[in-house]
């Protein structure tokens, strides 16, 4: 490595690995499980995370997303919770899982696939407002 105070500097054969109890993180609907590094000697459980997410179809409304059951199987913990429901629209579920112990964010997502149920689109039409009150005029669309 060369250093100065003006000038390049170049670097070979260099890597980053972040120093963590955690090996990754995965998820599907109704399941996310973290695999822990193969000389991990502690208790796996889910309370060392901080866990919420999103969907595409709301992604400015974070909700926590609460386990309703876990196991561990060798070095994976599987963390069960309610599956996201169908909607009428594909929704892609962003999942935050903070790991409490080292304040790890870790960050996976899955699809939910449509409904098929039908799709009403609304378009706001006009919005009044009286005395603090605020009145919205929506016309319904059906496909």
């Amino acid at each position: 490595m060369e250093s100065g105070n003006s000038g390049n500097v170049y670097v070979d054969d260099w890597s980053l690995q972040i120093s963590s109890d955690l090996k990754s993180l995965s998820v599907e609907n109704g399941a996310l499980k973290a695999e822990y590094n193969a000389d991990y000697q502690g208790e796996m459980k889910s309370s060392d995370f901080d866990i919420s997410y999103t969907s595409s179809l709301e992604p400015e409304v974070a909700k926590k997303l609460d386990i309703t059951s876990e196991t561990v199987n060798g070095k994976t913990l599987t963390m069960n919770f309610a599956e996201i429901a169908k909607q009428p629209m594909k929704q892609t579920i962003t999942v935050t899982a903070t790991y409490k112990p080292s304040k790890q964010p870790m960050v996976v997502d899955f699809d939910v696939d449509a409904s098929g149920e039908e799709l009403v689109e609304a378009n706001l039409t006009g919005i009044t407002a009286e005395n603090g009150s605020v009145q919205r005029i929506w016309i319904k669309y059906q496909q």
